[in-house]
């Protein structure tokens, strides 16, 4: 059996180079965009079950535009902190307290500065925890996911 070399495409021109390079990037706008907008829905959906009160949507959308960057720099922070733990804990069950504790704190931590932040958005406490017990769920089911597969 001869091996014969599947024909190649001719490489793109600079013009279709530049359409291909437009069409990815209006595809990633379209998807950040569509996920900044479902992103925005979920919170006022959430905020509408929880009665929590918002001057008005441009408040939310500087909420959510303030809790983005937190989330993200207390999850480092999260992740910085864990790996020194882990080498300090010995049993099981101090292990899996620390972890959900720091894991809790930091992530109803930026929730709290978000809504300190924002003069036009009041978020009671309790609904504070609550969204934090929800994410912490949410991140413990998504671990379990992944041992799983």
């Amino acid at each position: 059996m001869v091996n014969k070399k599947m024909p190649t495409e001719p490489n793109l021109t600079d013009r279709e180079k530049f359409f291909v390079s437009a069409a990815i990037g209006m595809m990633m706008l379209l998807a950040i965009t569509c996920m900044a907008i479902l992103l925005l829905f979920g919170f006022a959906g959430l905020f509408q079950l929880f009665s929590v009160h918002y001057d008005t949507k441009r408040s939310l959308i500087y909420y959510v535009i303030c809790l983005i960057p937190l989330s993200l720099v207390f999850e480092l922070l999260t992740i910085m902190i864990l790996m020194r733990l882990f080498g300090k804990l010995r049993s099981r069950f101090s292990m899996l307290l620390g972890i959900y504790s720091v894991t809790f704190a930091f992530m109803w931590l930026p929730i709290y500065l978000a809504d300190e932040i924002v003069s036009g958005i009041t978020v009671p406490l309790y609904t504070e925890l609550i969204a934090a017990f929800i994410l912490l769920a949410i991140d413990h089911l998504i671990n379990l996911h992944k041992k799983m597969t």
